[in-house]
């Protein structure tokens, strides 16, 4: 339950536009919670927020490689996997 609780917060920042905030509570989820089913979702949020809204390229790349290698079997294994050869270069 505490999860979505913080799924929820970042869907209403991010609604707000407050994508610092909403990044913050996908960061708890992916820290503290990796065992609830749907992390990767929160963790492929999270590399949205920071490839596309937050402008960071570096921490886009890091949650893109996450799910490659620890969420093997997830849908967003291969656009993750796309666009962390975009933004590594391979």
């Amino acid at each position: 339950v505490i999860p979505f609780v913080y799924y929820l917060r970042f869907q209403v920042f991010e609604a707000k536009k407050d994508y610092q905030a909403a990044a913050e509570n996908l960061e708890v989820i992916v820290q503290n919670y990796s065992y609830a089913l749907w992390t990767d979702r929160a963790i492929y949020d999270l590399a949205l927020l920071y490839d596309y809204k937050l402008n960071n390229k570096a921490k886009a790349a890091e949650c893109y490689k996450k799910i490659l290698f620890d969420f093997q079997g997830s849908v967003f294994t291969e656009p993750s996997r796309k666009r962390y050869r975009e933004l590594s270069g391979i």
